[in-house]
């Protein structure tokens, strides 16, 4: 927590862009050792893996550690190297939206001497950073990140091993091959790319994109997924995962039928969901229900927006949030609703009956992502207030066979084995 703490303090003072500034990557080598994170494997001679802390996938790391434990990790925030990167590439450079996608190609966004200048300054931040501690490589969440491009080609030249552990592309199997075209122009350099299921790998192994091939791209799972082992269910709540139809449709935005109708009629769905499962909480006082936000504030105002919009009361058996935490919030579900999250997949293991929104009216097939297109029987799709209300009320049974099916497919489940699935994979590339 302390170093948490410290590294919050050096990020709001700009204390990265000052060690750019003044050119010192001793400094900043010596910030990255005094605010990182150590997590410990009980293992002798275990190698050490700096990880590029970013989003949820430090809970994939979280589950390693705990159910593998075969590898030391060096925890370092991705915040603190987009820090450094925005002094050398400009304070804009993330307004760009080819950020990512034209860091080898656009010479106008990152001008060679300023590459050059970028790429000595991590080169030799690194290299005084493993006479603090030693290391034999580094994972992080995806290959596209514009800051990380000279992290990876430093991998490569001193010999340390780069790792992805890929945490998105849970799509549909339709749209997966379309999913990954936005990265055609996106160079992988690195050891191995580790993916949650196999059809996320094949996809990228027969994209052609520049870096991949058939050895160097694995399926382990989701990692992350370990944590409900052997956990004890109940059946006490309504828990409705808030979707963000901006977040969730945005990669739609180049299709000719992303119209301002298109939209508005996203919108009314999303909204109408909200607002049915709220209503139903109103009309039936004995049953909580908890809607659980992402944690920007802007999540929890559109909550408020549809409460207002729809003339709604919040009764005192429902309550809104953005910090519990998932994993017991669907533990003690009787019922889970969301549209097209990892919460449902994860509701899934805990065999908990699922509820979405009816937008396969709305989105040609050929476009949707939602990972239950091909198994809609999984999931009770409500379209209005009386088939939402209908299938709260009903004491309905989720197909475990199908679920089954549902999670070997799409996350390679493998009774809890993916911690290990992705250490042993990074061990076998170190020891290469």
């Amino acid at each position: 927590m302390k170093k948490s703490i410290l590294g919050s303090l050096f990020n709001k003072f700009g204390l990265f862009c000052l060690a750019s500034k003044i050119n010192s990557s001793k400094i900043t080598a010596i910030i990255f050792f005094l605010t990182c994170s150590i997590v410990k494997s009980k293992k002798r001679n275990a190698p050490t893996m700096i990880y590029i802390h970013k989003g949820i996938g430090i809970d994939d790391i979280k589950a390693m550690a705990q159910y593998s434990n075969e590898i030391n990790y060096i925890i370092i925030q991705s915040s603190f190297l987009r820090e450094i990167f925005k002094y050398f590439f400009g304070a804009t450079i993330y307004s760009n939206k080819n950020l990512h996608t034209d860091y080898h190609y656009d010479k106008n966004l990152f001008p060679v001497d300023k590459k050059n200048q970028y790429r000595n300054f991590i080169s030799d931040t690194f290299i005084f950073f493993e006479r603090l501690i030693k290391y034999d490589g580094f994972i992080c969440s995806n290959y596209v990140y514009g800051y990380l491009q000279e992290l990876s080609m430093f991998a490569k030249h001193k010999e340390k091993i780069y790792v992805v552990l890929y945490k998105e592309g849970l799509v549909s199997k339709k749209f997966v091959d379309r999913f990954i075209q936005r990265y055609t122009n996106k160079k992988f350099i690195g050891d191995v790319f580790l993916t949650y299921n196999n059809f996320i790998k094949n996809a990228f192994i027969k994209s052609n994109i520049d870096g991949f091939t058939s050895n160097n791209v694995s399926t382990v799972g989701i990692p992350r997924l370990d944590f409900y082992k052997d956990l004890k269910t109940s059946e006490e709540n309504i828990v409705l995962f808030s979707f963000y139809p901006e977040d969730k449709f945005s990669y739609l935005e180049n299709e000719s039928f992303f119209n301002s109708n298109f939209k508005n009629q996203i919108e009314k769905i999303s909204i109408d969901f909200h607002a049915y499962v709220i209503e139903y909480a109103n009309k039936n006082l004995k049953k909580k229900l908890i809607i659980k936000t992402k944690f920007p504030k802007k999540y929890s105002d559109y909550i408020y927006k549809i409460i207002k919009q729809k003339n709604l009361t919040i009764s005192d058996n429902i309550s809104i949030t953005n910090i519990q935490n998932p994993i017991s919030l669907i533990q003690n579900a009787s019922v889970v609703l969301g549209y097209n999250s990892t919460t449902l997949i994860e509701s899934l293991l805990l065999d908990k009956k699922i509820i979405t929104p009816n937008f396969y009216n709305v989105i040609p097939e050929e476009n949707n992502i939602d990972y239950f297109l091909e198994y809609k029987d999984l999931a009770k799709v409500a379209s209005n207030y009386n088939e939402l209300s209908s299938f709260l009320s009903s004491d309905f049974c989720l197909d475990s066979i199908l679920a089954k099916q549902f999670l070997e497919d799409y996350i390679s489940y493998n009774n809890f084995q993916s911690s290990q699935n992705a250490e042993k994979t990074i061990i076998r590339y170190i020891s290469r």
